[in-house]
C-alpha cells in the first residue's frame, strides 16, 4: 500500500490504492493511444486489436474508434492497476511475483473475451 494511506483497513487502503492506480494508468494509456493518428490502418498495428480482429473476426469499420480505444483503454488500465494494488499488499517479493502473474493472465484472457464478445455484438447491431 502506498506509505501516504492511514488507517488499518486492508480493503479500503487497498481501493484507494486501485482506484488512484487506475486514474493514472487509464489517463496515460488512453493519451498515448490517442496521441497517435486516428485512423483504423494505425490501430490494427496494436497486438490488443489484433487479438479482437484474428479471434472474434472484428470489422472495425463497423465499431467506432473511439470505442475500440476506450475499451482497449479501460482494460489495460483496469488489469494493471488491480495487479499492481494486489501485489503492493503483498510482502514476499517470490509470491507477489506468482500471484501477480496468475491475476494478470487470468484478468487479460477474461477480460479481452468479454470485450471481443461485446464488440462483436455492437457490430451485429450495425
Amino acid at each position: 500500500s502506498f506509505y501516504f494511506w492511514k488507517g488499518n483497513d486492508y480493503m479500503l487502503n487497498f481501493l484507494k490504492d486501485f482506484i488512484l492506480l487506475f486514474i493514472v494508468f487509464f489517463l496515460i494509456y488512453y493519451i498515448f493511444v490517442n496521441k497517435k493518428k486516428k485512423d483504423y490502418a494505425s490501430l490494427k498495428e496494436k497486438d490488443e486489436i489484433k487479438v479482437f480482429i484474428n479471434k472474434y473476426k472484428l470489422n472495425l469499420k463497423k465499431v467506432s474508434y473511439k470505442t475500440i480505444v476506450l475499451v482497449v483503454s479501460f482494460i489495460n488500465a483496469f488489469i494493471v492497476s488491480f495487479t499492481s494494488s494486489i501485489i503492493l499488499n503483498i510482502e514476499s517479493f517470490l509470491w507477489a511475483i506468482l500471484v501477480g502473474f496468475v491475476v494478470i493472465m487470468g484478468l487479460i484472457y477474461s477480460l479481452y473475451t468479454i470485450a471481443g464478445k461485446t464488440l462483436k455484438k455492437m457490430e451485429a447491431k450495425k
